[in-house]
């Protein structure tokens, strides 16, 4: 074939079993009919092997497993950019990383001493969280254990005060992040790159026979708990030496340049400059590893190399060639038609070659490497999923057979080998086989636990040692959660699966619109009572009688210089509550709701600030002959106890207003948009309650479940409507409100025939109770169907069972197979 190749007579060759040919029918079955073919060809005598490759990376990640599965010693030379290898990025992100922090924390505005703490100014924070570090601090080449990265990921992301000397100093920690990060971190804050890259790469050349371990788990008092041992990876250690080997030379060659960011040099630039300069020089520094893997007793020894490496071996210094990757696709043949060869044969400096002939000649080179067999290797179809076509050099070898297609050499009696994708399984393992099962197990539903371990569900608080008869501590919003789907309960509440960030979204907002209308209406009312005390009535506690009549505690309609009063007290709270969030105390910060950061933030802010003032308004014309009285209301903490459908329950009620007659209104404060509002929080179907078709729970129980807690706190008070009130945009008021009031309730803004129905309360009504009536018996009705759900949650009920679509919304479990869309 040899003879014939590139002679320009065809059809002149015969098949006689020296050149065969590979058909994988697309990428995922290559590796595993290559390997097969090496193993056939190592059985059969050849000892040395060359496998030409247009990608020796990929051949090593997906070809050298299975062929150390069969015995056969491996070895490879891959070449790739320092840059663009993972091992390259991860430490040139962290020194960028580090530099631009260095640069903000030298003029980062330092905390002012208040009385409470000190007080944060903030920087440009465009830099937070530090993504680019956490990506470095997950790489195999920081030394940092999976779990002890997460956990500082999640501190970062969950604290929006975070300052650039926070990271730094965080970094410079040995058992926060690792001895080797901490080492290099210093260094490089010296200027020293070269130094920084020596720290991580102690670890790979220092032997001193303790494993290297990947992952090390802690629990809460620190302690380890679980760790792994670092599984054999030659080409990816081989990589990372490289790549730090790499930055040790750049380094090098930039200090014998004179560029330096010691500051212990006479003449040195800033860290910033330095790393541009190295990040300019890693993009042209190509990293050449040579990773091999040796199986005891081989006899055969298998080289991948890149085929124009592969083509300058020596002629008959292999028994065998198997040139892979032979399409169009994979090996191209240029036209010669660039720029750069169009200059240099301008300028007689290199003759104008032809693509074709050099390609030609790199193939001949090649085949003559092969003492007994060729082998050509293609795939029918390409990682796109397109049909592939042979390459220019597999046409002209066919050429030298007479045949217009490979496709076609069976014909003829060359030996030809495929395999299709089908074989998933045995395509994915090592071994080529399906593995053989040790255990099998059927998939249980999504929250499914076993009866053994249901125990594990609920556990008693730590710190209650008051709370010892079994049943559980739960809050009104974990109810609540639980209705919508126990399996949400569990994975949000149980697992603590949701969300570590600490954003800038509607969940925040309410945190903060919250805090505001406590403060202010808290501050109307102490500003009241004041003027009273000032009349001669000290013996006025509203505490002690929340029915008697305070006037001035809140701002109606009919009064407009209350109005204006509630507005100027409720800018003045906003404006407190967000610096208060800036107070540091100690090295902790205090409770940060919303801690804008950009341009787009403040206007959030605004917006915010809008829509409370605009609640002033809103709220001046409702609950008539009501005054606020209790303000984030806490129970359920250590030492007291309230017991709710057979759990003990904890949280805070937002509020509580009285009017003369000792009649209550409960009121949960939701920022949400009052679109739809009255459907979601509405206790009833748009037909109101119906006898016939008995109680169901609302989709919304929160104030409801705080109704009861007041009613049995405050025998005194009787609770006439448990509400729920939007603070934003238009605002809107829902829930269930007893018939007798409901007028004085909605005042201003009474509800339509439409909405109507859906959340008062007849006075006569039952629920099917028989010792109470109206809102008494909504609120004992409520109590003893969520008692039923509550009993479940004991017997250890979690299996996913959503209420409706919205229940998924933000649900952590996106693979849940109940997931309603």
């Amino acid at each position: 074939m040899l003879m014939q190749l590139f002679s320009g007579e065809e059809g002149t060759t015969h098949a006689e079993g020296a050149v065969s040919l590979l058909h994988p029918a697309g990428p995922l079955a290559e590796a595993e009919l290559v390997a097969q073919h090496v193993a056939e060809l190592a059985s059969g005598g050849a000892r040395r092997v060359v496998v030409a490759v247009s990608d020796a990376g990929r051949a090593w990640r997906e070809l050298a497993p299975k062929l150390r599965e069969r015995g056969v010693s491996v070895s490879a030379q891959v070449s790739s950019p320092l840059a663009k290898l993972e091992a390259g990025r991860a430490f040139s992100e962290f020194m960028t990383e580090v530099a631009h922090l260095a640069d903000l924390a030298s003029t980062w505005p330092e905390p002012q001493a208040v009385e409470k703490g000190a007080i944060v100014t903030l920087g440009d924070m465009g830099w937070w969280p530090p993504r680019s570090l956490m990506d470095f601090l997950l790489s195999d080449i920081a030394h940092v254990p999976t779990d002890r990265a997460q956990q500082l990921d999640a501190a970062w992301r969950g604290n929006r005060l975070l300052s650039p000397r926070d990271v730094l100093d965080a970094l410079q920690n040995g058992r926060t992040t690792s001895p080797q990060v901490a080492q290099a971190t210093r260094e490089l804050l010296r200027g020293r790159i070269g130094s920084a890259a020596s720290k991580l790469l102690a670890p790979y050349v220092v032997c001193d026979g303790t494993p290297r371990l990947e992952d090390i788990v802690f629990d809460g008092s620190g302690n380890v708990v679980f760790s792994a041992e670092r599984p054999l990876d030659a080409l990816a250690d081989s990589l990372a030496m490289g790549v730090l080997g790499g930055v040790l030379n750049v380094a090098g060659t930039l200090k014998e340049l004179g560029l330096t960011a010691d500051p212990a040099t006479e003449q040195c630039c800033d860290l910033k400059t330095l790393v541009s300069l190295a990040n300019h020089a890693f993009e042209e520094v190509n990293l050449v590893v040579r990773p091999s893997v040796s199986c005891e007793g081989a006899t055969c020894e298998v080289e991948m190399l890149p085929a124009g490496l592969a083509s300058s071996l020596e002629p008959l210094s292999a028994d065998a060639v198997v040139c892979c990757n032979q399409t169009s696709e994979e090996s191209p043949v240029g036209n010669g038609d660039d720029v750069l060869s169009a200059m240099l044969a301008i300028l007689g400096v290199e003759a104008d070659a032809s693509p074709l002939d050099e390609a030609r000649a790199a193939f001949a080179s090649l085949a003559s490497v092969a003492r007994r067999r060729l082998t050509l290797e293609r795939t029918l179809v390409g990682a796109s999923a397109k049909q592939a076509y042979p390459s220019v050099m597999l046409t002209e070898v066919m050429a030298c057979y007479g045949l217009d297609s490979d496709m076609d050499a069976a014909g003829i009696g060359m030996p030809v080998q495929d395999r299709g994708e089908d074989l998933a399984v045995e395509n994915a393992f090592d071994a080529g086989a399906v593995p053989r099962p040790v255990k099998s197990e059927t998939r249980s539903p999504a929250g499914s636990v076993s009866p053994s371990v249901r125990n594990l569900i609920l556990v008693p608080p730590e710190g209650r040692a008051d709370l010892t008869d079994g049943r559980p501590l739960l809050s009104a919003s974990q109810l609540e959660s639980y209705l919508e789907c126990p399996y949400k309960w569990f994975s949000l509440r149980r697992l603590g699966l949701g969300n570590v960030d600490a954003g800038f979204s509607g969940m925040e907002m309410g945190t903060f619109a919250h805090r505001v209308l406590e403060m202010t209406h808290r501050a109307l009312l102490d500003e009241a009572v004041a003027a009273l005390r000032e009349t001669g009535l000290e013996t006025l506690d509203p505490e002690i009688d929340p029915s008697v009549r305070i006037p001035g505690s809140r701002a109606t309609m009919s009064d407009a210089a209350s109005v204006d009063h509630a507005h100027q007290v409720l800018s003045e709270k906003f404006e407190e509550a967000r610096l208060d969030q800036l107070i540091l105390r100690g090295r902790r910060p205090s409770n940060q709701a919303l801690v804008p950061h950009s341009a787009e933030d403040e206007g959030l802010m605004r917006t915010l600030r809008h829509d409370l003032l605009s609640e002033i308004d809103y709220e001046a014309g409702l609950f008539g002959g009501f005054e606020p009285r209790f303000f984030e209301w806490s129970f359920g903490r250590q030492g007291d106890i309230v017991e709710y459908a057979g759990a003990h329950l904890t949280g805070t009620i937002d509020r509580v207003d009285v009017d003369a007659h000792g009649q209550a209104v409960v009121i949960d404060y939701k920022h949400k948009n009052p679109k739809d509002f009255v459907s979601e929080y509405g206790v009833f179907d748009a037909e109101g309650y119906n006898a016939e078709k008995g109680f169901s729970l609302p989709r919304r129980v929160q104030s409801l479940i705080y109704g009861q807690v007041v009613r049995r706190r405050h025998p005194g008070l009787k609770v006439v409507a448990a509400v729920y009130l939007s603070s934003r945009g238009d605002h809107a008021l829902a829930g269930a409100v007893s018939r007798n009031v409901a007028d004085n309730v909605f005042g201003a803004y009474p509800p339509s025939d439409n909405t109507l129905p859906r959340m008062v309360v007849a006075d006569a009504e039952s629920f099917g109770r028989e010792d109470s009536c109206g809102m008494d018996a909504l609120l004992d009705v409520t109590e003893d169907a969520i008692r039923e759900k509550v009993g479940e949650l004991l017997e250890g009920n979690v299996e996913a069972r959503p209420l409706d679509k919205a229940a998924c919304e933000f649900c952590p479990v996106m693979n849940c197979e109940r997931r309603l869309k």
